[in-house]
């Protein structure tokens, strides 16, 4: 039996920084209501003062014409493009996570590892030997193994993380449910940083076999074409956003179940 009370503590801070990030989502948004909701204030407040009618008018259009941004279709672009980053950072967040979750591992139960080699030679790990002069610890030299050393290992990629968890620490994850957000979300990322945002062949690749591939959109005309195709600007919506959120969190939540599962008790 191990304790593994690690884990959970990694879990946690991963829900804060996960839910930091979704909250920058609502920042443009929040900033308008706060401007809109400020100068409606200032508006209700004049309408109790005789006189100052250009003033009025003015005041009311501008709440009005701030309310309503949020329909205007430049603007939705640039929140499009906004939302694209913030999949970049949550992405980027699991990522740190998985990297913490070796380390911590290695630090306190490398034993947990396997690297059996079905009768081959034996695991050879290889690190920097920069490390040493940083009083470096066992786990950071396995989290460094994997990062630097191993071509097999991607934080970024769900195969790959499905992969680790089954071959190095004998979990087998369960994501099913979510398996096709994760899958959007990572080559969401991946087209944003690699291609601007333009979606190419390679991210019609990554979500082929997820119900992404067949999302239509409307156009002004009532005309319905596919949501994802090659030259078109990658949408990222809120509700996007919001489904990634939770996809991530139920997916560092399954590797918390399945290890403390299989080696606490």
């Amino acid at each position: 039996m191990y304790k593994l009370g690690y884990i959970d503590k990694l879990e946690a801070s991963f829900q804060e920084r996960l839910s930091q990030i979704f909250n920058l989502s609502h920042l443009p948004l929040n900033i308008i209501n706060i401007t809109s909701d400020s100068l409606g204030s200032i508006s209700k407040s004049l309408e109790e003062i005789s006189g100052f009618n250009s003033s009025k008018i003015k005041i009311r259009n501008q709440v009005s014409s701030i309310r309503s941004i949020g329909k205007n279709k430049d603007i939705q672009r640039q929140f499009e493009v906004f939302n694209s980053q913030i999949v970049v950072l949550m992405v980027g967040a699991l990522e740190a996570q998985f990297y913490d979750v070796v380390k911590a591992i290695g630090d306190h139960n490398p034993e947990l590892f396997n690297f059996e080699s079905n009768g081959s030679k034996p695991k050879v790990i290889t690190f920097e030997a920069t490390l040493l002069d940083e009083r470096t610890s066992v786990g950071e030299i396995m989290r460094h193994y994997f990062k630097e050393r191993d071509g097999d290992v991607n934080f970024q990629d769900i195969q790959s993380i499905v992969r680790f968890f089954s071959e190095r620490l004998l979990c087998d994850l369960e994501i099913d449910d979510y398996r096709d957000v994760l899958i959007f979300a990572t080559a969401a990322r991946n087209v944003t940083v690699h291609n601007n945002q333009i979606i190419d062949q390679r991210f019609l690749n990554q979500i082929r076999d997820t119900a992404y591939v067949d999302l239509e959109v409307e156009d002004e005309n009532g005309l319905k074409s596919k949501k994802y195709t090659t030259g078109r600007m990658l949408n990222i919506s809120s509700n996007d956003i919001g489904e990634i959120k939770e996809a991530l969190l139920s997916l560092v939540s399954e590797v918390g179940v399945k290890i403390k599962g299989d080696y606490e008790s």
